[in-house]
């Protein structure tokens, strides 16, 4: 299971995930990022399921019609992901339709930053994802959350003052949870290196904010 958390506040948007992709036994397939920028938008894309699909759906958008913006963006990926499946997913054999599309960025209609989430046709809701209207998202591994996450979101639940966000205090807590925490199998699925991307109206930027000592074909080891 992948581990990913957003947040909009009042003027951008941060995604935050870690890089790693597992195999069925556990070991480390490969590390990268997993959060992409759309070009000309300021938007980003995360597609997770049982393979690494994110890639694989831009290269498919990319023949698609121009996008006038994030909203845009929005409509048009739920018009299409019937398509996707038929055209992309039907004709790959160890493909299914069990995945889950992340897509944050700025909102003209709105004039703020937005988190959207699709659900592939046959996709489970998992039980590590939360999320709720103020525009906070997480999935992965189902772990208590930390205090320091917890007291941020209830600080920006009720409309008090609270700090900026930080991906360090506030996130990065949380992805150790997770990176501990032990699937079915007995082992990790959260690892590689933890990343930040951020979207406001102008601009997308990514910063590493942590590196774990992960190795290709090795078990990820907490």
């Amino acid at each position: 299971m992948s581990a990913l958390l957003a947040f909009a506040e009042k003027s951008a948007v941060h995604v935050i995930s870690d890089a790693a992709s597992t195999e069925d036994d556990g070991t480390l397939g490969f590390v990268g990022t997993k959060v992409f920028a759309l070009e000309d938008l300021p938007a980003v894309l995360v597609v997770l399921g049982q393979q690494p699909l994110s890639r694989l759906f831009l290269e498919w958008m990319s023949g698609r019609a121009m996008h006038r913006g994030f909203d845009d963006l929005a409509t048009s990926l739920a018009q299409h992901f019937a398509t996707f499946e038929s055209d992309v997913l039907a004709p790959i054999a160890e493909a299914d339709c069990d995945y889950l599309a992340v897509v944050a960025g700025w909102s003209e209609a709105a004039l703020a930053p937005q988190i959207r989430y699709l659900a592939g046709s046959g996709h489970r809701m998992p039980s590590g994802m939360l999320h709720d209207a103020n525009g906070f998202l997480v999935l992965g591994p189902r772990v208590p959350m930390p205090a320091e996450l917890g007291g941020f979101l209830a600080k920006a639940r009720s409309g008090a003052d609270r700090p900026a966000f930080s991906a360090e205090a506030h996130a990065q807590p949380y992805f150790e949870a997770m990176r501990h925490h032990r699937q079915g199998a007995g082992f990790s699925t959260v690892g590689g290196f933890l990343e930040e991307v951020v979207v406001d109206r102008t601009a997308v930027s990514r910063r590493v904010v942590k590196t774990w000592p992960d190795r290709i074909g090795e078990r990820i080891d907490v």
